[in-house]
């Protein structure tokens, strides 16, 4: 299981851990470091730490966010591809 931790900031608690996502395009892993906000008792953080990081081991979780990368890619398919010539794209 990946390391995490709990900690307080202006009387509200954040978890911190690092989980391991699969690119859909590539199939590779890779590591992210996600930070959330996780209410105002520490048990309670506690608890959401243990239930993300359980997620995350059983391939349920599915990140939210995209990486600069993956927006890059998205734009370029969905924006740019359509209107250029093929060696213009591979430019880009």
């Amino acid at each position: 299981m990946a390391a995490g931790s709990v900690r307080e900031r202006n009387g509200r608690f954040y978890i911190r851990t690092r989980v391991k996502v699969i690119d859909p395009e590539t199939g590779e892993g890779r590591w992210k470091q996600m930070e959330k906000a996780a209410g105002g008792s520490k048990r309670q953080a506690e608890r959401m730490l243990r239930d993300l990081q359980g997620a995350a081991e059983d391939g349920r979780y599915v990140p939210t966010s995209m990486t600069v990368l993956e927006l890059g890619r998205k734009w370029l398919r969905e924006h740019m591809q359509p209107s250029l010539k093929p060696s213009a794209a591979a430019n880009y």
